[in-house]
């Protein structure tokens, strides 16, 4: 059988001893054989404990906890007088990172992370048996060289459910950047401690085969150099000469990028310097199989760096000094062909304070968790200029307090990433979204710097707090987040039309409390399950699931909303629509999302517009500009433009209603990242509000909460729940509004005359 021949392939693990006296003992270690089946989450943290009671060479942990409470528990293998100063060691690797030591001449930190998928098992398997190899060789000159740190549960809700997605719906393997869930905090903030030179995401795909990079185009422009190098010319060619020997099939330099930041091969590249890779076993194969091949690449990697250790630790001591410099002449890195992406200088990026405040901030705490250097400015100053969204670079003065984050930083490249407007993709292809921009995503009013800095101008700055109560802003996904729950609590909270401002009731149209009702029909969409934890988990809102065949449920359950997801489900009984037509018209809220959401709105007759499928499939996932309408209440707190993140979405005509928000025309139009095909959707809508009776029925030509990363159109949604019914008593109620709108200006007012 092929597994045994892979397993009893001698590659190192038990050569002759060296400096016995320095690897520890190895009697009592419990032996690790995989077995025909995976082995279960609690079975996983059994073995660990027991090795780590055993071993002198081994210490565990957990790193945080999942959705639904399961441990994420980590392994660090290494020498015993390695741990005995890991302190030390991981000290002086964090320390290069920010250009401040040197990590060459110690060990090599090296990851090894597996189930990040929680329906790809064998990466665990083949982990939890080289775990026990290394802990009971007679040698350890491999270990002496090497900190090896284990994370065989990246998604235990989803190895204990066998579904590739975390128990909140995520694909983990999407939510790097972001960290929207709990399993991905817990491991940048473990990465954060153990930076690692190499890292290995362990995977199982379609088919038979074996990959293992390097990857093909497009690759990042800002993916580290030494990184590919690594990759490219020491350890893919280990790699294939293993495989070779061991006589497996394998694939490399196909199919898969180094591109998306959501990805673990493309974030730790890019975040950690490390040499990112994606280790895929067909699924097609028996599971010992696929458990043999992840345990042979795996420890081919571990020898791999263990024999460049030096090499690889000078280049990687080098990338931090090599960005900081580039930032400091504000250079961007060429694509992998070695093309410019662009002549313009860039030194630092800016997003206004002061306007959606709170997720202005929530960007910067995003980027210092990681070990980016986010600061305001003290003062105003004029720079050369480009907004995001606009062509072009003219003089602006920044206000102080403005957040900004220089390139002159070792953490340069993931400055870029996260904050470019565009990525810069060499080739048309995509495995996942073409564009990621943090302040587009956010709907944040920012752009790039192409001048210096004066000096002395940058402070650490401090975040706001969130608002305990009125009167706030209500122009950011943060403050919507903060008055869903004060509704809950049962304050009486009202809005100051078109400017958003959240104020005590009397000083504007008054708000209810939600209550949602959210179509469901199993098994869960990706839209289902993103929309669903918006609901629940940021706006803690009470949410009851209706199906496609109980639509009558609405007029019962005193909804004030309905929401729709993108996806599939069955036709509605003509009862059901007609149920759905007059919850709306007797003062429901009707929210639907992309192509499902206006179908059934269009089904029941509670909206005049039109859709045609997308013209062109060249859309992968990119922000567009579009122009808002803050006057209707969808867009209370908006600025006069924005943008929403689309991907090959229907394209939306509308002959009623209020468009909310829409694309422009010609020259106007931005894509903020690759897009062919896009002139069917010039000066169409992307987002409209329509009168429905005393309802009102709002579509999403988009998905507005796609991967729970979408804060900018995420509080639009917040827009529509919160939206008071149209009709007759609005327009008194907005007139009174208005009149309250005077006072509260005049109250803002009366401390300045002071």
């Amino acid at each position: 059988m092929r597994a045994a021949a892979l397993a009893a392939l001698a590659l190192g693990l038990s050569a002759a001893p060296a400096a016995a006296q320095t690897c520890g003992a190895t009697a009592g270690v419990p032996a690790f054989a995989p077995g025909s089946v995976p082995v279960t989450d609690e079975q996983v943290s059994a073995y660990l404990a027991q090795v780590d009671a055993a071993s002198t060479r081994v210490e565990t942990g957990v790193a945080g906890a999942s959705v639904q409470g399961r441990p994420l528990p980590y392994a660090i293998v290494s020498a015993p007088r390695n741990l005995d100063h890991l302190g030390a060691i991981a000290a002086r690797a964090r320390a290069s990172r920010r250009g401040r030591s040197h990590a060459a001449g110690g060990p090599a930190i090296v990851w090894l992370a597996a189930n990040v998928h929680g329906n790809e098992p064998s990466g665990t398997d083949a982990d939890l048996q080289l775990l026990s190899e290394l802990a009971r060789s007679s040698s350890c000159e491999l270990l002496d060289r090497l900190v090896v740190v284990f994370l065989p549960l990246q998604n235990p809700d989803g190895r204990a459910a066998g579904t590739r997605v975390n128990a909140n719906g995520f694909d983990l393997n999407r939510d790097w950047f972001a960290a929207t869930q709990p399993e991905t905090n817990v491991k940048l903030a473990l990465l954060e401690r153990y930076p690692p030179v190499a890292f290995a995401d362990q995977h199982e795909e379609a088919g038979g085969s074996f990959f293992f990079p390097p990857d093909t185009d497009p690759v990042h422009h800002e993916v580290p150099a030494a990184a590919l190098r690594a990759m490219s010319d020491t350890i893919a060619p280990a790699l294939r000469h293993a495989f070779g020997q061991a006589g497996v099939s394998y694939m490399t330099g196909t199919g898969y990028d180094l591109f998306f930041m959501g990805y673990g091969d493309s974030a730790t590249t890019t975040l950690f310097g490390a040499a990112g890779m994606t280790f895929e076993k067909g699924m097609d194969a028996p599971f010992d199989e696929r458990v043999a091949e992840h345990h042979l690449a795996a420890q081919t990697l571990l020898q791999t760096v263990a024999a460049h250790r030096h090499e690889l630790l000078r280049a990687w001591d080098r990338t931090w000094r090599q960005a900081r410099a580039e930032g400091a002449h504000g250079r961007l890195e060429p694509n992998a062909s070695g093309a410019r992406v662009t002549r313009a200088r860039i030194y630092a990026y800016a997003w206004r304070a002061d306007a959606a405040a709170q997720d202005a901030a929530h960007l910067a705490e995003r980027l210092r968790a990681v070990g980016v250097r986010v600061s305001r400015l003290r003062r105003a100053v004029t720079v050369r200029f480009h907004a995001y969204g606009t062509s072009g670079t003219s003089r602006r003065q920044l206000p102080a307090g403005t957040w900004l984050v220089t390139l002159a930083q070792t953490q340069k490249h993931w400055v870029e990433a996260m904050l470019g407007e565009n990525p810069y993709a060499s080739v048309p292809y995509f495995y996942d979204v073409a564009s990621w921009s943090n302040p587009l995503l956010m709907g944040l009013d920012g752009g790039a710097i192409r001048s210096r800095l004066p000096r002395g101008t940058l402070t650490p700055g401090s975040a706001p707090t969130a608002p305990e109560g009125p009167p706030f802003a209500g122009d950011s996904e943060g403050a919507a987040e903060v008055a869903m729950h004060l509704l809950a609590q049962g304050s009486r909270l009202a809005r100051v039309p078109r400017a958003g401002t959240y104020v005590a009731a009397g000083d504007g149209v008054e708000m209810r409390a939600p209550r949602v009702a959210l179509l469901d029909e199993g098994p869960a969409t990706a839209s289902f399950a993103w929309a669903r934890w918006l609901l629940e988990q940021r706006y803690g809102l009470p949410v009851d699931l209706v199906g496609s065949a109980d639509l009558e449920r609405l007029a019962s359950g005193d909804y004030s909303a309905f929401v729709v997801p993108d996806g599939a489900f069955p036709p509605p009984s003509a009862a059901g629509l007609a149920a759905l037509q007059s919850w709306v018209r007797n003062g429901g809220t009707y929210i639907g999302f992309r192509g499902a959401g206006i179908e059934l709105a269009q089904s029941a007759g509670i909206t005049t517009a039109t859709a045609s499928p997308a013209a062109d499939p060249q859309m992968p996932g990119v922000s567009l500009g579009v122009a808002l309408d803050p006057d209707d209440p969808v867009a209370w707190g908006e600025r006069t433009s924005g943008f929403v993140f689309a991907g090959g979405d229907p394209v939306l005509h509308p002959s009623g209603g209020t468009v909310v928000a829409r694309y422009p025309s010609g020259s106007a139009f931005f894509a903020g990242g690759y897009a062919e095909g896009t002139a069917a959707l010039h000066g169409t809508a992307a987002a409209l509000d329509e009168p429905t009776g005393a309802g009102r029925t709002v579509l999403f030509a988009f998905d507005p909460v796609f991967r729970g990363y979408v804060e900018g159109t995420e509080r639009l949604v917040a827009n529509a729940l919160l939206a008071p019914p149209t009709g007759r008593a609005v327009t008194r109620s907005r007139t009174a509004a208005s009149a309250g709108a005077r006072r509260f200006a005049s109250s803002r007012r009366s401390p300045r005359r002071r």
